[in-house]
């Protein structure tokens, strides 16, 4: 039954890193619209789980530890990336609307003096 039940965890993990996989594929692509190119990694190892499901001992136990041990650091990495390119965006588009701000206030002030 914990065999099962272990097993059916590894399948839910696979899948969300599958996901999370997806998405950062997706955000690195609308990345480039605003001409930043980065590299989130993220790898997902199928092979331990079927030899975790062929060969069900502590050996494999350990090895599909470690790897998941892996894959908590480099989401947690990725994760630390993703936060630091959203505060990078953020910070652009503040400054991107001062120059907005600016450019407007310039233009009526242009507008006010060919008006006199």
């Amino acid at each position: 039954m914990t065999g099962f039940v272990k097993h059916s965890r590894l399948e839910e993990a696979q899948q969300l890193a599958q996901q999370l996989e997806d998405q950062l594929r997706c955000f690195e692509s609308e990345l480039t619209d605003v001409d930043i190119h980065t590299s989130l990694e993220l790898t997902v190892d199928p092979f331990l789980r079927i030899l975790d499901l062929l060969f069900d001992n502590f050996i494999t136990d350990w090895a599909v530890q470690e790897r998941i041990e892996k894959a908590l650091a480099q989401a947690k990495t990725a994760e630390d990336e993703v936060q630091a390119l959203l505060d990078h965006l953020a910070a652009r588009q503040d400054q991107t609307q001062r120059e907005n701000a600016e450019l407007d206030r310039q233009r009526r002030l242009l507008i006010e003096q060919t008006s006199i």
